[in-house]
C-alpha cells in the first residue's frame, strides 16, 4: 500500500468500504460452502466429475465438427 501511495495511485477508500460487507458476505457463503463440500465428499466428487465429462463431450464434438 505503500507504494501505490509513493506513486500517487487512487486507493478509492469509500468504494473499497462499501464492499467490505459484501466481501464478508461471500467470505461466509464460501465457508459456508466449503463444510457442505467436505460432509458429501463423494457426492462433490461425482457432480464435478459429470461436469467435466459433459464439458469434455462437449469440446470434442466442437473440435472434430468443424469442416
Amino acid at each position: 500500500m505503500s507504494t501505490f501511495i509513493a506513486l500517487s495511485v487512487g486507493l478509492h477508500f469509500l468504494a473499497a468500504l462499501t464492499l467490505l460487507p459484501i466481501a464478508a458476505i461471500g467470505h461466509i457463503v464460501g465457508l459456508k460452502a466449503h463444510n457442505a463440500i467436505l460432509r458429501n465428499d463423494l457426492l462433490f466428487k461425482r457432480w464435478v466429475g459429470g461436469g467435466l465429462a459433459i464439458v469434455s463431450i462437449l469440446g470434442l464434438g466442437i473440435l472434430f465438427s468443424k469442416p
